[in-house]
């Protein structure tokens, strides 16, 4: 499990908090901090035992160099809806060449996005955590025609051309 403070937690908060949940198996913390505390982010990442997951400091390649550089962060997120395929194979190959593993999340997105999603993240090696990407499950509906296979918490990844899925004429229509 890990946990997103959304950068609601002071710095001696995060520490104090994350050291104790950590017990419980914590894997990371996602962006304790506020993103413009930079030495400050540092020093909690040095003060914890599990890693920082980088998510809304890492828009950008530049903004996941100037992460990287800073020595704070122990995941990359990437979320492909937000960067696209191009800059999110960019951004996974800048955080490789750091050493920094990357965990692929969403954003909301249908069956459409979360498949594309899925196949990013079952194509690199980088990627060893498992993906959140169960945001479809949440929506009444999708434009898929063969709906999402869910088996044992993992996503089954469709072959065929693109991201191996049909969308329906008729729910697009609607």
């Amino acid at each position: 499990i890990f946990i997103d403070a959304n950068q609601l937690y002071t710095p001696e908060i995060a520490i104090r908090t994350i050291n104790r949940m950590a017990e419980y198996g914590l894997a990371m913390a996602e962006e304790p901090v506020p993103i413009g505390l930079g030495s400050h982010r540092k020093r909690v990442a040095d003060a914890i035992p599990v890693p920082l997951l980088a998510d809304d400091s890492v828009f950008t390649l530049l903004d996941t160099r100037r992460e990287l550089e800073q020595g704070a962060i122990g995941v990359v997120g990437i979320k492909t809806t937000r960067t696209g395929m191009y800059d999110s194979t960019r951004i996974l190959h800048l955080a490789e060449a750091y050493g920094i593993p990357c965990w692929v999340g969403s954003q909301g997105v249908s069956g459409v996005g979360a498949l594309a999603s899925a196949h990013f993240a079952s194509a690199f090696r980088n990627i060893p955590f498992p993906a959140d990407l169960t945001a479809f499950l949440r929506q009444e509906d999708d434009l898929l025609e063969t709906p999402i296979a869910v088996r044992g918490g993992k996503i089954d990844v469709p072959a065929g051309p693109g991201i191996g899925v049909n969308i329906s004429a008729e729910k697009l229509k609607r």
